[in-house]
C-alpha cells in the first residue's frame, strides 16, 4: 500500500487541479492522491478524483 500518489511541499504557491489516481491490476492500494488529501483507491474502487489541492 502506498500512502499517496504525489508528495508536495505544503507552502503557498503549490496548487493542483483536476487530479486522478488509478489502481491498475489486481493488488495494492493508494491511500491519498496528494499528501494526505484525496480518497483511497483499491482494486475494487480503482479511481479517485481530486478537483483542487489545497
Amino acid at each position: 500500500m502506498e500512502d499517496h500518489s504525489f508528495e508536495v511541499p505544503q507552502t503557498s504557491g503549490v496548487k493542483f487541479h483536476d487530479m486522478v489516481t488509478v489502481v491498475l491490476g489486481g493488488a495494492g492500494a493508494i491511500t491519498h492522491i496528494v499528501n494526505s488529501t484525496g480518497a483511497t483507491v483499491t482494486p475494487s474502487n480503482n479511481v479517485a478524483y481530486l478537483t483542487n489541492y489545497p
